[in-house]
């Protein structure tokens, strides 16, 4: 009876690279295009209105309704106007999706 030795495992590959981003048209683009559906522009719109309106709705006290509205549109003022400009002036932010290459 001979013993036969174990045969070497195959070589196994590296995992494929995923294909490279495609270049977005605008850097203000590049920064919605890195974010999840929850924070587009249109869901924070949509969640900030809905929440004030809601507030009326159901309370209909106007002092509550302000007090619900002034940090909701102070979060929808930096994450749409203000979070996208300061993306766009960074020198980092416009070569992210490179950052991986070598």
């Amino acid at each position: 009876m001979t013993v036969q030795p174990n045969p070497q495992p195959p070589a196994q590959q590296p995992p494929a690279q995923p294909p490279p981003a495609q270049q977005p048209t605008s850097q203000t683009d590049s920064v919605w295009q890195a974010k999840p559906w929850w924070c587009q522009p249109w869901s924070i719109l949509l969640s900030g209105f809905g929440l004030i309106a809601a507030s009326w709705v159901l309370l209909k006290i106007i002092w509550v309704t302000v007090l619900v509205a002034i940090p909701l549109l102070a979060w929808m003022v930096f994450f749409l106007l203000i979070y996208p400009s300061l993306m766009q002036s960074e020198p980092a932010a416009q070569d992210f999706s490179d950052s991986g290459s070598a």
